[in-house]
């Protein structure tokens, strides 16, 4: 989508990333959640609050963020989504989801 200038699908496709890497991390935890907005609020308290460290105040703020970018790029019919934006969105979504994927590798249980 980036490659091809359609920005606000790149926003959209960079949150859908990052949202069901959340949903499988939070999945770890026997936690299902049927919204965006739940998945993010357990992302927030049980991996930045009562988490151990691993992800940070920083990375919920990338999350939320990109959930704010998502709405508006879907839902804002005069909101014009750019390049840099959608680049970052992009370069975000792909940091988040390597740091989940390393966090479940590292955390699996072994059956």
């Amino acid at each position: 989508m980036l490659s091809k200038g359609a920005y606000k699908s790149a926003n959209n496709r960079a949150f859908y990333a990052i949202e069901k890497s959340i949903k499988a991390l939070l999945a770890m935890e026997g936690i299902e959640v049927s919204t965006h907005s739940g998945g993010l609020k357990q992302f927030n308290f049980k991996f930045i609050y009562e988490g151990d460290g691993t992800f940070c105040k920083d990375d919920y703020q990338v999350v939320a963020k990109a959930e704010r970018i998502h709405n508006a790029s879907d839902y804002d019919d005069f909101y014009i989504a750019s390049r840099e934006e959608a680049q970052q969105q992009v370069s975000n979504a792909a940091y988040i989801v390597k740091k989940i994927e390393k966090y479940i590798l590292e955390n699996r249980i072994h059956l």
